[in-house]
């Protein structure tokens, strides 16, 4: 067994640790997909959704080859770990992982453009917090118009930090 000393990358998570506090963050890791994502334009957008927008599985024409749409929403699931404000967003567009078509598609690179504005964003969990465990909870009554089925959200401190 060896001390590798304080860790500092580990499975696409670049940690960091100071009298703040540790800091979480997956630059590199969005950088890397966004160089995979091939973006043509160079703008950005300030959410990663538009405004009460509802999707349907039967909207816009069906992709030829969903698979980048897929590997794109693998990856975008596994970067919610640092990016809590992608949460609501990547949870959408996975819905149609089985059924994608080109309006999903659209909006999943209107999450890219938006991850492209905002890459230099991480969690910090600050060295000085009380270890207080709060949660809060909301849902929307059928808000889907397709299958009519409720969503449902929540979010767990321990402190004054996010953790789920």
């Amino acid at each position: 067994m060896k001390d590798l000393g304080p860790l500092r990358y580990f499975l696409s998570l670049e940690i960091s640790q100071g009298p703040q506090g540790i800091l979480l963050s997956q630059q590199k890791y969005l950088l890397d997909i966004l160089d995979r994502a091939e973006l043509t334009d160079d703008g950005t957008v300030d959410t990663p959704l538009q405004q009460n927008i509802k999707f349907r599985s039967t909207d816009g024409e069906p992709l030829s080859d969903p698979t980048q749409y897929r590997h794109f929403v693998g990856q975008l699931v596994y970067l919610c770990i640092s990016r809590l404000d992608i949460s609501h967003a990547v949870g959408i567009v996975s819905q149609f992982v089985s059924a994608s078509r080109s309006i999903h598609y659209a909006t999943l690179l209107r999450i890219l453009r938006y991850l492209r504005g905002t890459n230099t964003r991480s969690l910090l969990f600050p060295a000085i917090s009380k270890l207080e465990l709060c949660a809060y909870s909301d849902a929307d009554w059928a808000g889907d118009p397709t299958i009519r089925k409720s969503t449902t959200g929540y979010c767990i401190f321990l402190g004054d930090f996010l953790i789920s």
